[in-house]
């Protein structure tokens, strides 16, 4: 699978799968918590909200607020559903932010009440709201609130990849005017220190059961745990895609197969 939004939605179900109560993230401020199955259901609800707004592959989504769960939630979300999300440090480029939001041309803004940013944005020909809280009754007017009159849904930009803008961040300003540093999904996941291997091989399927699975696998698009010895190397482990599968057969011989497998997550290695 290649680095990008659908990776980083594999790796929010997959948690949420394995152990849907366990928290993502704990506030350290106020102890409040998102667990691994709330961050699925809010991300799919996030989605759905985005894709009302038609907001596609880098159109970006201006973040401005001080650190909390809601922000980090938010902020993931975006890149989850495939559009690309904009932190600028208020209180740092306070100074130029009359420049640096129409240099960004948003299509949604999403910041923090008390920051004293109300002028401002009144003048930024974007859809905005105030981030609220990430648990907010659905209706209340912010962010939160609008997202969450949603059913989560797999309403995901299929057309979003690695080559699209993930994040733009702005340096501090301090010394000079910020610049905006853009980071597509493949430059982002890399800096995070996700690898992708391919595996090719060919042979015959030993029994009709084998045959079955494979097929099912390739054309489900599934993504599922793999254990692949290597001979006179090793065994690698880990999630993989089977991203091609061809068949070879001729009239009086056996079916053959070969197939090609993507990782699409974290692997691991283990000499023969």
């Amino acid at each position: 699978m290649e680095p990008g939004p659908e990776l980083v939605r594999d790796w929010i179900a997959r948690a949420a799968d394995r152990n849907p109560p366990k928290p993502w993230i704990i506030s350290a401020e106020d102890g409040r918590s998102i667990s691994y199955g709330e961050l699925h259901r809010l991300t799919g609800r996030l989605a759905a909200f985005l894709r009302e707004q038609r907001i596609g592959p880098n159109d970006r989504v201006v973040l401005l607020a001080n650190n909390s769960v809601e922000h980090v939630a938010c902020y993931l979300g975006v890149i989850a559903y495939g559009a690309t999300i904009c932190t600028i440090h208020v209180e740092m480029n306070r100074p130029h932010l009359g420049n640096i939001l129409p240099a960004l041309n948003p299509r949604l803004i999403v910041f923090e009440d008390g920051l004293g940013l109300d002028d401002l944005l009144a003048s930024v020909p974007a859809l905005r709201f105030a981030i609220g809280r990430w648990d907010e009754t659905a209706g209340r007017d912010t962010f939160y609130g609008a997202v969450n009159r949603h059913e989560a849904s797999d309403a995901f930009l299929a057309a979003a990849g690695g080559r699209n803008d993930a994040v733009i961040l702005f340096t501090s300003g301090t010394s000079a005017r910020p610049k905006g540093v853009v980071l597509t999904f493949r430059e982002l996941l890399a800096n995070a220190g996700v690898k992708s291997a391919a595996i090719r091989g060919a042979g015959i399927c030993r029994d009709q059961a084998c045959d079955e699975t494979i097929r099912a696998l390739f054309f489900a698009g599934a993504i599922r745990d793999w254990q692949v010895v290597i001979p006179g190397l090793g065994r690698v482990t880990g999630a993989f895609q089977i991203t091609a599968l061809e068949f070879t057969g001729i009239h009086d011989g056996e079916l053959t197969f070969e197939l090609t497998l993507m990782s699409g997550g974290p692997l691991s290695f283990a000499r023969a």
